[in-house]
């Protein structure tokens, strides 16, 4: 699930997130905006405070999460 959805289906502000992972507000809505990619630890903290509903994969540009295209042609 995308962070943004995450804090709008469940009532959570930018800055009431901010607090519980700690981090800055600015940084939240930038994650949120795609603006920018998370560290490691942050991504840890963002998984445990929506109990495992937003994860690493979710910060992944929405490319990476399709299908790879089929090849054409043999392999010589």
């Amino acid at each position: 699930m995308k962070l943004g959805t995450h804090l709008t289906a469940n009532g959570i502000t930018h800055a009431e997130f901010a607090i519980r992972i700690r981090t800055s507000q600015a940084a939240v809505t930038r994650y949120v905006l795609g603006q920018r990619t998370p560290r490691p630890d942050v991504i840890a903290r963002i998984s445990e405070a929506t109990a495992g509903e937003v994860t690493a994969n979710d910060f992944m540009p929405d490319y990476a999460h399709q299908p790879a295209p089929e090849q054409t042609g043999s392999a010589a």
